[in-house]
């Protein structure tokens, strides 16, 4: 387990980590995050040639949020319009292709804005599974770079799931984010009536 406080110190660093208008890290806190993810994960793999130097521009200003138009406060304040300034991703040319989902799975919901996907970078050799929630946005763009496939699952960890992966895919890492407040959540279910 990686537990983010002592990274996501805003003191630490000249840039926000969040955004202003919305409960989620922009993509200068996923990065920090990323790379944190990768000193544990080649660690296990050093063999790996994995890409973690990613560059960023000048701050932008725009509605931001997770999604780019304004995030989860904004719309709980009801107001649409408001604008903040944020760090931005330099432009890079992506290796990790966007493939679809191709596997039938159990209990996995293709929702809008949560589809289940799969990107591919035929340079790199090993494999992942993710399960994840809406934090893993801005995450899947420094993944992505780093595996010959990798499956990103919008839900919790479901060992049906794993078991279904292993007769088709044979991933290296099977990573699950959570974000803090849901961290609890499906052991409380297990104890509920």
């Amino acid at each position: 387990m990686i537990n983010l406080h002592q990274v996501l110190r805003p003191e630490r660093y000249k840039k926000p980590l969040y955004f202003k208008n919305d409960s989620h890290w922009n993509q200068f806190g996923a990065f920090l995050v990323f790379q944190n993810m990768f000193e544990k994960i080649s660690t296990w793999f050093p063999d790996e040639n994995f890409d973690t130097d990613f560059k960023f521009t000048e701050d932008e200003t725009g509605k931001g949020g997770n999604t780019g138009h304004g995030g989860d406060l904004v719309k709980m304040l009801m107001l649409p319009n408001l604008t903040e300034t944020y760090p931005q991703l330099a432009p890079f040319k992506p290796c990790g292709a966007f493939v679809g989902f191709p596997y039938e799975l159990t209990n996995v919901v293709q929702s809008p804005g949560r589809e289940s996907f799969v990107r591919s970078c035929p340079t790199k050799k090993l494999r992942a599974i993710v399960f994840r929630d809406s934090f893993f946005v801005p995450l899947e763009l420094f993944l992505s770079e780093n595996f010959k496939e990798i499956i990103y699952l919008w839900k919790g960890y479901d060992r049906k799931n794993i078991e279904e992966i292993m007769t088709i895919f044979k991933p290296d890492i099977v990573i699950e984010e959570i974000v803090e407040r849901h961290i609890f959540d499906s052991l409380l279910a297990e104890e509920t009536p």
